[in-house]
C-alpha cells in the first residue's frame, strides 16, 4: 500500500489549548471552540495529542487541509528528533517564524507544552538595532532554563550564537542536508486523533453484511407487497386515468357551454335590436300613414322618391318633403350617381345641388298625368 504524504500546518495557522486528557474528543472540541470564541465551529478540524494527564488540542481551518492526505501541527514534528539526533531527556525547540515564533517543549521525545513568543518573530527582530540586548531583556532565558538542550529552527539573527553563552545550543538544520521540517514530518507516526485528516479504522465487513441482509429483506418485503397489491394498483391506475379523461371532457363541455352562452347573448341582443327597429318602423309607418292620408300629392311624391332610390340602389341619411324634396346622401358616390340619374329622368327636376344634398320637385306633367 502506498504511504500517505505527511505534511504539517504552520504555527500561524493554528489555535492551541491545553485541556484534561480524560475528556472525550467531542467534549474537548466544544470546550475549545467556546473558549476561543470561534464562529462556525464546523469549519475547523481538531488534532489531539495526549500526554499523561494533559490533552494538547490544536485547531485549524478546513481550508488549510485541502487536498492533503495526512497533516500534523508544526510544534509536534520536532519530537522526531528523539532519540536519533537528540539524546537529552528534556529539550526544547525555538522556532522563528516570519510573523510568529514559539517554543515546543519535549521530554523523552514526547511533546509536553507550547509557548508563544510575542514580538519575537523575524519581522520584529529585523527592526531591532541591538538584538543581544533585546534577547537579554526579553526574559527568554527563564523560558529555556529547565531544558538540557536548546535547539533553534530558522534562526536568521544569530540567536543561537548569543544563547550559546548561557545554554547548550544546536541548530536543527545542522542535522539534515535538505529541508529539516519536511524530513521530520515524513517520519511522524502519531495516532489517528493527532492527524487533522481523520482515517476510518473500522472494519466495515460486518456493517456491509448487515446492510446487504437488510437490503435483501427490505426488497423481499417490497416484492411481496407489490404482488399482493398489484391488482388494486392496476384498478387505481385505470380509475385515475378515467378520472383525468372525465375532467378533460368536462373542461371541453364547459368551454362549449361558454361559447353557446355567448352566442345566445348575441342572438338576444340582435333580437332586441330588430324588435326595436321593427317598432320604430311601425311607428314611422303609422306616422306616415297619418300624415299623408289626407294629402295625395305628398303621398305620390314620397312613393316616387322611394321607388327612384330603391331602383338605383341609392342610400340617403335624411329626407324632407315640403314644397320641394330635400335629399341628403350618405356617400358622395351616391350623390353623384343620383345626380346623373335625375338629369336623365323625366320625373324630377333639380332645383338646387350642393355637396351631398339635392333639392328636387316632381314635374307638373307627371303629377297631372297621375
Amino acid at each position: 500500500m502506498k504511504n500517505k504524504k505527511r505534511e504539517f500546518i504552520e504555527f500561524d495557522k493554528l489555535f492551541y489549548v491545553k485541556k484534561d486528557a480524560f475528556l472525550e474528543n467531542d467534549v474537548l472540541f466544544e470546550s475549545v471552540v467556546e473558549e476561543l470564541h470561534l464562529n462556525n465551529a464546523f469549519e475547523y478540524q481538531m488534532s489531539v495529542f495526549r500526554e499523561n494527564e494533559n490533552a494538547h488540542i490544536f485547531l485549524t481551518h478546513i481550508k488549510n487541509l485541502d487536498k492533503k492526505e495526512s497533516v500534523y501541527p508544526q510544534p509536534l514534528i520536532f519530537s522526531m528528533l528523539y532519540p536519533k539526533w537528540v539524546k537529552e531527556k528534556k529539550f526544547c525547540v525555538v522556532f522563528f517564524g516570519e510573523t510568529l515564533s514559539f517554543i515546543s517543549y519535549f521530554e523523552n521525545g514526547y511533546f509536553t507544552g507550547l509557548k508563544n513568543l510575542p514580538q519575537f518573530s523575524l519581522r520584529d527582530l529585523d527592526l531591532k538595532e541591538n538584538r543581544d540586548l533585546f534577547f537579554q531583556n526579553y526574559g527568554i532565558l527563564e523560558l529555556l532554563e529547565q531544558n538540557d538542550l536548546i535547539l533553534s529552527v530558522n534562526d536568521k539573527f544569530a540567536f543561537g550564537v548569543w544563547l550559546s553563552e548561557y545554554h547548550r545550543h544546536l541548530s536543527v538544520e545542522s542535522f539534515f542536508k535538505e529541508e529539516a521540517q519536511k524530513t521530520l514530518c515524513s517520519l511522524c507516526h502519531f495516532s489517528n486523533e493527532t492527524d487533522f485528516i481523520k482515517k476510518n479504522e473500522l472494519n466495515l465487513k460486518p456493517f456491509i453484511l448487515v446492510f446487504l441482509l437488510f437490503s435483501f429483506c427490505f426488497l423481499g418485503t417490497l416484492g411481496v407487497l407489490f404482488l399482493k397489491d398489484y391488482p388494486q394498483y392496476t384498478q387505481n391506475k385505470i380509475a385515475k386515468q378515467n378520472n383525468e379523461n372525465l375532467k378533460a371532457d368536462l373542461k371541453k363541455l364547459n368551454e362549449n357551454l361558454f361559447i353557446l352562452e355567448e352566442n345566445l347573448k348575441d342572438l338576444n341582443r340582435t333580437y332586441k335590436n330588430n324588435t326595436l327597429l321593427l317598432r320604430q318602423n311601425e311607428e314611422l309607418l303609422g306616422a306616415l300613414a297619418t300624415h299623408f292620408k289626407k294629402d295625395g300629392t305628398k303621398s305620390r311624391k314620397l312613393y316616387e322618391i322611394f321607388s327612384f332610390l330603391n331602383q338605383n340602389g341609392l342610400k340617403i341619411s335624411s329626407l324632407s318633403l315640403k314644397d320641394s324634396i330635400r335629399l341628403v346622401f350618405n356617400a358622395e358616390n351616391d350623390y353623384i350617381k343620383a345626380l346623373e340619374k335625375i338629369e336623365k329622368n323625366n320625373m324630377f327636376e333639380i332645383i338646387n345641388s350642393n355637396s351631398k344634398e339635392l333639392i328636387l320637385e316632381l314635374k307638373n306633367v307627371e303629377l297631372k298625368n297621375e
